[in-house]
């Protein structure tokens, strides 16, 4: 259950990252990158 806990820490942290990433105008492969790393875990 602890992972399912980090997996949405991740998803919140990532979320903010991506509007922060929105407002500075630069791109998301960092973050799509990111999730692609823990999807496949």
């Amino acid at each position: 259950m602890a992972q399912a806990g980090a997996i949405h820490m991740a998803i919140r942290v990532l979320r903010w990252r991506s509007v922060r990433l929105v407002e500075y105008g630069k791109p998301h492969s960092s973050a799509v990158d990111f999730v692609r790393e823990h999807a496949n875990n």
